[in-house]
């Protein structure tokens, strides 16, 4: 059975970690693994025993390297960015450098039809992770022509007896001879289990390691849209899943026995070329390397390679750094993403001399790029369906509270912090049950964190006394503990459904907390942030983090609301 990295099953916080990574390691000529569970460590993307950061660290380092869970875990994350052509392996296995590719994945604006493009790029053996056995499979094309055969879907066990098992998965008889398999034991009771405990014996693996080595496919058939879980253990084709396996038929499939049989002047054109398309199916503009893309077309031609049908071959996950590398000497490290010259911003500004502890919000411009993953766009969508039909702003804002008026934690709190970052923070949600990990969210900055207490409709309709008490002792923890890099004048944040009234003690609570103690808090509410959120999505503007840090109130936002 083909065995795949496996270091959990959230392909989005697979993507989120890899940029985050970038963004502190990017300078470096090369890493290794310490590297990485350090810069993980500092965006809070790993945890030992409850704790983070360097207690964490100090929880989880063994004098014995392969039982610390933390080096194992970058083991783990760092085997499947090279799975996903994103890092090379360098002077050894263990220390790593950032790909063309992988600088593509984590400096576009958003990376999810990149990543689509790298799962359907994956494909065994390969030079990259120098797995060679007895597998020739193309991984997610595979599992998804495979649940097309069986009559449009697939369960986990299916894919460990068949595609994930296949020898050859370009051999009609080996293909045939899987479905028949499959097929017999759906209609014969018993002979799944047979199929699988054979499997166990002749691999020497268990039924649940075997499983084990489902989670990451199963995971981004589903991320990606291709598949759904219909119940416990199956997985139905989705359109998205049929409409894939159409593109993918008409493209050729390259694989690595096929790139080495090329003459040796065409190897070269043929990885620059196959690597352009890639990005051009991934959504990227191109259109600059026009010229370099016809030479390299040329060069192919008058070598005798076919470039018609568009060859589907991913070079930075299927050939070895050195020689892929010296393929692309003439490329600019940071890819031309999009142009975000004038791109407006938003900035929060606290009023001075209000009384009742009210904050303003106004619009400055600014050249940052939106970062989007599945949620923001997602909530944009949302947000201009119902701007389009209400056609105002504040209608629109009205009829997307109408809607989470009745959301409890699991969706209100996810949906805060996805409109934070439609806004333009890095904000993400604590994970439930860490108990190290005190604030229901958090705004994570270099200098300038804010932890955010949130409050459903589910568990009160207007924020009160207790959530600014929370919010405050989010406030204390944070600079206790030095989980994220804050100050003391830095806001603290309570987010609910609805702000407080103009009577509210919760206003004069949030002056008497800054005279006795010196926290600045800011009270926001869902319609407050959706109005922020869509006149970002209209404007294409992002809300700065400067004055927003020292924001203390309850934000008005009227003057967006026209």
């Amino acid at each position: 059975m083909l065995r795949i990295p496996n270091p959990g099953s959230d392909v989005a916080m697979f993507v989120r970690i890899f940029r985050d990574l970038h963004a502190i390691l990017k300078d470096r000529e090369d890493f290794d693994l310490d590297d990485m569970t350090l810069a993980m460590l500092e965006r809070n993307n790993v945890s030992s025993q409850g704790a983070f950061g360097h207690e964490a660290l100090r929880r989880s380092t063994r004098e014995d390297r392969s039982r610390d869970p933390l080096y194992n875990q970058s083991k783990m994350y760092a085997e499947l960015f090279r799975t996903l052509g994103w890092l090379q392996s360098t002077a050894g296995a263990l220390r790593f450098a950032f790909s063309w590719l992988g600088e593509h994945a984590a400096l576009t604006p958003d990376p999810r039809r990149l990543t689509e493009e790298c799962l359907l790029g994956m494909a065994y053996p390969n030079d990259v992770l120098g797995v060679q056995g007895e597998h020739s499979i193309r991984v997610f094309p595979t599992i998804l022509r495979t649940a097309l055969a069986l009559g449009g879907d697939i369960t986990r066990d299916e894919m460990i007896v068949g595609p994930l098992s296949i020898s050859d998965d370009r051999d009609p008889d080996a293909i045939a001879s899987m479905i028949d398999r499959l097929r017999s034991c759906r209609s014969e009771f018993g002979r799944q289990a047979i199929e699988i405990a054979n499997l166990s014996a002749s691999r020497r693996i268990s039924h649940v390691t075997m499983g084990n080595y489902t989670r990451f496919p199963i995971a981004a058939i589903q991320w990606a849209g291709w598949c759904v879980k219909t119940s416990r253990s199956m997985f139905t084709l989705t359109d998205a899943g049929r409409e894939t396996l159409e593109r993918l038929a008409t493209l050729r499939d390259v694989r690595v026995s096929d790139f080495k049989g090329l003459p040796d002047g065409a190897k070269a054109p043929f990885m620059r070329l196959s690597a352009h398309l890639m990005l051009a199916r991934a959504g990227f503009d191109v259109t600059s390397a026009w010229e370099g893309m016809a030479e390299d077309r040329a060069a192919l031609s008058d070598l005798g390679v076919p470039t018609n049908p568009e060859p589907l071959f991913s070079p930075f996950q299927q050939i070895a750094r050195r020689e892929v590398n010296a393929a692309f000497p003439h490329l600019e490290r940071e890819p031309n993403c999009t142009d975000v010259a004038a791109t407006p911003r938003l900035v929060a500004v606290a009023a001075p001399g209000r009384t009742r502890e009210k904050a303003m919000i106004l619009p400055v411009p600014s050249a940052a790029a939106v970062v989007r993953d599945d949620e923001t766009s997602s909530l944009e969508r949302e947000l201009l369906a119902d701007f389009k039909l209400e056609g105002a702003h504040a209608a629109a804002v009205e009829a997307f509270a109408r809607r989470h008026s009745n959301d409890n934690q699991d969706v209100f709190y996810p949906l805060v912090a996805a409109l934070l970052r439609i806004v333009g923070f890095e904000c993400r949600t604590s994970r439930r049950g860490v108990n190290y990990d005190r604030a229901d969210a958090m705004i994570v900055d270099a200098t300038d964190s804010i932890p955010i207490e949130i409050k459903s409709p589910g568990e009160e309709r207007e924020l009160s006394v207790k959530a600014i008490r929370q919010a405050v002792e989010n406030k204390i923890i944070l600079l206790s503990r030095r989980q994220f890099a804050t100050t003391r004048g830095t806001t603290t944040l309570a987010i609910g459904f609805n702000a407080p009234n103009e009577r509210s003690e919760v206003r004069e609570l949030i002056g008497d907390v800054h005279t006795a103690y010196g926290f600045n808090v800011g009270v926001l509410d869902i319609r407050s942030l959706a109005a922020l959120a869509l006149t970002a999505v209209l404007g294409g503007t992002k809300l700065s983090l400067n004055g927003f840090t020292q924001m203390k109130g309850v934000v008005d936002v009227a003057d967006l609301l026209l």
